[in-house]
C-alpha cells in the first residue's frame, strides 16, 4: 500500500511539473508572437534614422517618434528611404554596423523633424491618442485599455529601449531593443 502511494505521488508530481512547462510554453510562445508582430511595428531612432525589424517599409510612411530629448514628447515624420550607408545613420558606423545588422534591424533614414532628436522609440503610423504623465508619454499601443509608456537607459556598452504596460520598470515589458554603440558608456539602468 505504501508503495502504491508513492508511486501515485510521483505520478501526481510528474504530471504537475508537465502541466507547468505547458503553460510556461504557451506563455513564452505568445509572448514571441507579441514580440514578432512589435518589432515590425516599433523600432528605435538615433538622430534622423531608424532602425526596425522591419524591411518592408516605404517612402511615405508616417511614423511617430517618442523624443528622449530633455523630457519625452510626441513628433512626426515620415520615412524617407531605406539606408546601407553611415552617413546620417550612426548605428552603421564601422564600429557597430557589424553587431547591429546582425540583429536583424532595416535601417531607414526619415524626414528631419525641426528640433534635433538624440534617440527616440519610433512607432510605424501613429498615435491616436496620448498623454504627457510626469514627463513621460503615456499611449496604450496595444489596445487592451493599458496605458502603456516608453524609457531608455544605457548599459556598459549600448542602449535599451523598451515600452511597458502600465508601470515602467515595474509594469510588463510589451517591447524590447538593444542599440550596441560599440564604446564603453555610463551604466544607468535600473537594477
Amino acid at each position: 500500500m505504501v508503495g502504491n502511494m508513492k508511486i501515485i505521488s510521483i505520478f501526481l508530481l510528474l504530471f504537475f511539473i508537465s502541466a507547468c512547462q505547458k503553460s510556461s510554453n504557451a506563455e513564452s510562445n505568445d509572448m514571441k508572437n507579441q514580440n514578432s508582430d512589435l518589432n515590425k511595428k516599433i523600432g528605435w531612432l538615433h538622430n534622423n534614422c531608424l532602425a526596425i525589424k522591419n524591411n518592408s517599409l516605404e517612402s511615405g510612411n508616417k511614423v511617430t517618434v517618442v523624443s528622449f530629448n530633455k523630457k519625452q514628447e510626441v513628433l512626426f515624420t515620415t520615412i524617407e528611404k531605406k539606408t546601407d550607408s553611415s552617413v546620417g545613420c550612426p548605428q552603421l558606423n564601422d564600429d557597430r554596423k557589424a553587431i547591429n545588422i546582425a540583429e536583424g534591424f532595416s535601417f531607414y533614414s526619415v524626414k528631419p523633424i525641426p528640433q534635433e532628436i538624440d534617440l527616440g522609440i519610433v512607432l510605424v503610423g501613429g498615435l491616436s491618442k496620448y498623454r504627457e504623465t510626469n514627463s513621460q508619454i503615456a499611449a496604450d499601443i496595444n489596445n487592451d485599455g493599458v496605458s502603456d509608456y516608453f524609457t531608455e537607459c544605457s548599459s556598459s556598452e549600448g542602449i535599451h529601449f523598451n515600452v511597458w504596460s502600465e508601470k515602467p520598470w515595474e509594469g510588463k515589458l510589451l517591447w524590447s531593443s538593444y542599440y550596441y554603440l560599440g564604446y564603453d558608456i555610463k551604466s544607468n539602468c535600473p537594477k
